[in-house]
């Protein structure tokens, strides 16, 4: 691939499901989901976070992360960050 063409902002998806009864049931989504075209709501993506640190910290320093995350723009420092991202 050429590494000066441009690359593709979209990713369609789409789905055919075949049914016992002899239907063809199909969808297509033209833009997915967190794309400039489809973005994600700012609870999605709450959600996203959040399910994603679970796994990596007990759900309390999810929370104080979280809340860290949300105020980043006022942080002084981002040792309160690292302190809250760190095991």
């Amino acid at each position: 691939m050429d590494a000066t063409a441009p690359t593709s902002r979209q990713f369609k998806g789409w789905v055919i499901v075949h049914t016992k009864d002899g239907r063809v049931l199909e969808h297509i989504e033209p833009f997915n989901r967190g794309s400039p075209d489809n973005p994600l709501a700012e609870q999605d993506i709450v959600h996203k976070f959040e399910a994603n640190a679970a796994l990596a910290l007990p759900g309390a320093r999810v929370a104080d992360l979280l809340a860290i995350v949300m105020d980043l723009e006022n942080q002084r420092s981002l040792a309160p960050l690292m302190r809250a991202c760190s095991r």
